[in-house]
């Protein structure tokens, strides 16, 4: 037996670089979908609308067209833009200072100079309104209200941009009499349902008061302590003390919003964006805030608040988000890249696979983005078993199928099966592994090899193993697991997960039986580390340099290692959800869209 262009090692197989022929599949690009909705070929859905500038006037009236546009009072005192479309035809809306400040509002007082009254005006389309306070104090507790036609004032979300010394409202349905009222001791009264606020924060009882709470005080914190790879948004760490060990709201909780200050947030990042909760003696827990990413806000709903203080800041992790996938759409495979921080997902390729199959290729994964293909086997079967196989490489963009390598068996013997593994991470070793099982054409024998090379290089033998078929029950055969960035490669041999670096062996996990093994290993992004599963079917991670163990659970072989050393990620049916090894703690989830199974490549 011989091997030709083999570099060490010994007969069974011929290696020869070669053809390249046409799948006659196709690939359908650029569909774009906000997360949790679902987009059809060609079409791109997009969040939120936008208000283009139409006429700008001052004075003691404004015309609003069906152009909408932005209008000023007092010199940039009071701002209105209004959406296109907000009215059916011109409409004067007389502005002025307003002359009578309203009463009190349930404890709140009236903010001098703040107050603005406006032709009563409905609007089809929300409009924001914003308060400046250029020579004046703007309260951190202060919230603006607008004048119903029944003469109620109705508290309006707020935004305060201290820096600025503005006060925003977004979404407002109509124009009329505008003000800011505050609390002037700055404590909140949760004696009664409704909502209060300081500075960026909005902290709602929508459902009734708490028993024997009449005061809670907020105050603004330093940022507070957040896990390592997440960073704090700035002015968004907030305390609320009251004079109970701990009090519970009724109905729906306690509703807490905070906004992000204007640039605090890197717009890659927003996706990202966590509210993360500090009670005493009960550390800090994450949250998954409902995000809304043009008024810059995080909500978070809560049942409880104990120990006589309560936290809230917010936190984005540090590193932008790619998350890319492969979904199987009936005949096709589908491939995603889901942007975690515009929340936003993107088909990029669609591979036909009824093509490939005709050509007796069978896709086994191994995607890269970088040169945008899958790895895959080919195995002629006619009358006779075939004494060839190909190792393939198939492009997801035109279906185009590039021979990689030829295995050839000996004389007697039979190809009866192929199988190649490769890293999926962009800029890692082009380094591809390769398990070959040959069988005699008696039936008595079979030899399992792995084998590794680079596309047009010599092909290393890193183990060679024959034995009787009487000996392998059940038929366990060798397999390529994943390269590292640095080209090492994880096999199974034998009830034996080992690592092949260089010329050295290194056993990262046996098994006592067939059964009892999980042929499942995978490098982390700088191949230091190891994610396995031991013989009692739990996850693993060895740090190859320490020697470190970690535990991650829950973790399925769905897991796959994020962008560094330290978060694995999870494929569930909505969600992506990631795993922090160096605590075991669930970090945060990504919404996936479109939804179901799929099978995780990237995260980058």
């Amino acid at each position: 037996m011989a091997c030709g262009g083999s570099g060490g090692g010994s007969g069974g197989t011929t290696a020869t670089a070669g053809t390249t022929a046409t799948a006659g599949t196709t690939a359908t690009a650029g569909t774009t979908a906000t997360a949790g909705t679902t987009a059809t070929a060609g079409t791109s859905a997009t969040a939120g609308t936008t208000a283009t500038a139409g006429t700008t006037s001052s004075g003691t009236s404004w015309t609003i067209g069906p152009s909408g546009g932005t209008f000023v009072a007092g010199s940039g005192a009071l701002q209105a833009v209004v959406p296109p479309n907000s009215v059916a035809g011109n409409v004067t809306v007389a502005v002025a200072p307003l002359a009578t400040p309203p009463p009190p509002q349930s404890g709140r007082e009236y903010v001098p100079n703040s107050g603005w009254s406006m032709t009563p005006t409905t609007l089809s389309k929300g409009a924001e309104l914003t308060l400046s306070f250029p020579t004046s104090t703007m309260p951190p507790n202060g919230r603006l209200f607008r004048k119903l036609d029944n003469g109620q004032w109705l508290p309006l979300a707020t935004f305060l941009d201290r820096d600025a010394k503005k006060a925003r409202s977004p979404g407002m349905g109509g124009l009329s009499n505008l003000v800011m009222l505050a609390n002037p001791n700055g404590d909140w009264d949760w004696t009664a349902a409704g909502t209060f606020w300081f500075n960026n924060l909005t902290v709602s009882l929508p459902d009734g008061g708490i028993d024997n709470v009449t005061r809670a005080t907020p105050t603004e914190n330093s940022a507070m302590s957040v896990p390592g790879d997440w960073v704090a948004v700035p002015h968004g760490s907030y305390t609320v003390t009251h004079g109970r060990f701990s009090v519970t709201a009724p109905g729906r909780g306690f509703v807490a919003t905070i906004q992000a200050p204007a640039g605090s947030v890197p717009d890659a990042n927003w996706g990202l964006v966590r509210t993360f909760q500090k009670v005493i003696d009960h550390g800090i827990i994450p949250f998954i805030p409902v995000l809304d990413h043009d008024a810059r806000t995080a909500t978070t709903s809560i049942n409880a608040i104990g120990n006589l203080s309560y936290s809230w800041t917010l936190g984005y992790f540090s590193h932008p988000l790619k998350i890319d996938w492969i979904k199987q759409n009936g005949s096709s495979l589908d491939i995603y890249t889901e942007d975690a921080g515009a929340m936003q997902s993107s088909r990029l390729y669609s591979l036909a696979t009824g093509p490939l199959a005709a050509q007796s290729i069978t896709v086994d994964g191994g995607f890269r983005l970088d040169d945008h293909s899958f790895l895959g086997e080919r195995l002629i079967n006619g009358i006779l078993p075939p004494t060839q196989g190909d190792i393939v490489k198939i492009d997801a963009s035109n279906g185009t199928v590039t021979t990689l390598l030829t295995v050839v068996a000996d004389p007697g013997w039979h190809v009866s099966s192929l199988q190649a593994a490769r890293s999926t991470r962009n800029g890692a070793s082009n380094r591809i592994a390769v398990s070959v099982r040959l069988t005699d054409n008696a039936n008595t024998q079979v030899r399992d090899r792995l084998l590794a090379f680079e596309p047009g290089g010599a092909v290393d033998v890193l183990t060679d193993k024959t034995r009787a078929v009487s000996d392998v029950d059940p038929p366990e055969r060798f397999l390529a697991l994943d390269v590292a960035r640095n080209g090492d490669v994880l096999g199974y041999t034998a009830l034996q997960v080992v690592l092949f670096s260089g010329t050295s062996t290194r056993v990262i996990v046996g098994y006592d039986l067939p059964s009892l093994a999980i042929p499942f290993a995978t490098f982390s992004p700088s191949g230091n580390r190891i994610l396995y599963f031991n013989r009692n079917g739990d996850a693993r991670v060895t740090d190859l340099v320490t020697g470190a163990y970690f535990q991650p659970y829950p973790v399925g072989l769905s897991a796959h290692w994020a962008y560094n050393d330290n978060y694995l990620v999870t494929d569930g049916a909505d969600t992506f959800s990631f795993v922090d090894i160096r605590d075991n703690s669930a970090g945060f989830a990504v919404t996936k869209s479109p939804v179901g199974a799929g099978t995780i490549f990237q995260v980058r």
